[in-house]
């Protein structure tokens, strides 16, 4: 290139993304510049920046990365895509846990890419996954643990005398809860980073599984003493039994959008049920499987998915079966 000679000199006069201007301050302009970035990447054209040009009718000052005001600061921001064709970050992940060979693993979400993240561990059963900070919650035997969705940097948040079972976040709260195995009546909360762990129900018959409705302040539960599907209110009062007779009822996941109840049967049983939230229309929406355990929901596509203990499988299917 060629020093300048004039403000503004040796530009190409295509704009390359045009943007509208009004007049008035603390207002933000953006600019698409992703087919000349590619351009560069590729070598059509050399890096040497861009140029801010008005169409004369007005003289706005942009902010420089000077600005004392850091907000006002000009920012580019970059997307990626994989060579694989999906959005770095954003394609989606199944996890689950495998508490005979002791591992979490994933896979895509339409089951193919299986690998395994998190090995060596403690018979693991329940997970959780914080999709705002990026990491993965399950229990451990004895333990509550997370790490990130890679699977590094992993610590123990809790460590108990009892076996911990299930665990759902409500991460905008800043909460966990998780039910214990072998028979144990307790639901527990405390902070993500473990502390302030405290029982907050022992009312309940073997709770299993739990889900959360956080909008709505409610904790629903499985409870296999009694084959009876409740719900309380997030710090563990006003427990209400919804369905009863319902065997060794194990997962559960609730839609609070559409206003439905998922639980499966459990080792002995070969279905998957739902309800309204308050336990009526009952209605069974899969059958012929085996051991279904717990359910979760996936709300941005609709379905649910579930995980078969006996068959080794994960399933899905639409709200309906």
């Amino acid at each position: 290139t060629n020093a300048w000679t004039a403000n503004g000199g040796d530009y190409d006069t295509t704009p390359v993304s045009t943007s509208p201007v009004s007049s008035g301050s603390g207002f933000t302009v953006n600019f698409e510049i992703g087919p000349l970035v590619q351009n560069w990447l590729s070598g059509q054209y050399p890096n040497n920046g861009v140029l801010l040009k008005t169409d004369d009718t007005l003289s706005p000052t942009f902010a420089s990365k000077e600005d004392t005001t850091a907000s006002r600061r000009p920012k580019l921001i970059i997307t990626y895509a994989c060579e694989c064709g999906k959005t770095c970050g954003l394609a989606k992940k199944v996890y689950w846990t495998d508490d005979i060979a002791n591992k979490i693993q994933m896979s895509d979400e339409d089951g193919s890419d299986v690998e395994d993240l998190i090995t060596a561990l403690d018979r693991p059963t329940g997970l959780d996954v914080d999709t705002v900070n990026n990491k993965l919650y399950w229990t451990n035997n004895l333990q509550i643990r997370r790490a990130n969705l890679d699977g590094t940097n992993q610590e123990t948040l809790y460590t108990g005398t009892l076996v911990t079972m299930d665990i759902k976040l409500d991460v905008a709260n800043g909460k966990m809860y998780w039910t214990h195995d072998n028979g144990a009546n307790q639901i527990m909360r405390a902070n993500l980073d473990g502390s302030g762990s405290q029982i907050i129900n022992t009312t309940l018959s073997k709770p299993a599984y739990l889900s959360l409705d956080t909008s709505a302040g409610y904790i629903y539960t499985t409870n296999v003493g009694n084959g009876s599907v409740a719900r309380m209110k997030l710090d563990g009062s006003g427990v209400t039994n919804l369905v009863s007779s319902q065997g060794s009822s194990i997962g559960n996941a609730v839609d609070p959008v559409n206003g439905k109840l998922y639980w499966s049967s459990g080792s002995a049983g070969d279905w998957l049920k739902r309800s309204n939230l308050d336990g009526s229309n009952l209605q069974t929406i899969v059958t012929g499987l085996t051991a279904p355990q717990d359910i979760t929901l996936d709300s941005d596509n609709n379905r649910i998915y579930w995980a078969e203990s006996t068959g080794k499988r994960i399933q899905r299917a639409n709200p309906d079966g």
